[in-house]
């Protein structure tokens, strides 16, 4: 096997790892937009400041920030 092929194969191998997404996310389209889709919500909520996410393998854990917390302790307050 060419020296290249055995390096797109590892590297194919290594991307879905490396960016936490399944492998289908780079071929197939419509797994692509769900999983973009499944994406946009914790990367909106980051992007605010409003969660923070730490990967652990192949899991990420978000965690609400104190920002975060305080606009959910005065959601109440917004409504009075």
């Amino acid at each position: 096997m060419p020296r290249s092929t055995v390096t797109s194969s590892i590297a194919l191998k290594a991307l879905p790892g490396f960016f936490g997404v399944p492998p289908a996310y780079f071929f197939d389209d419509a797994a692509a937009e769900r999983i973009d889709a499944e994406l946009a919500l914790p990367s909106a909520l980051r992007d605010a400041g409003l969660i923070t996410s730490n990967r652990h393998g192949q899991h990420t854990l978000h965690a609400v920030t104190s920002l975060g917390t305080a606009l959910l302790d005065n959601q109440g307050s917004l409504h009075r």
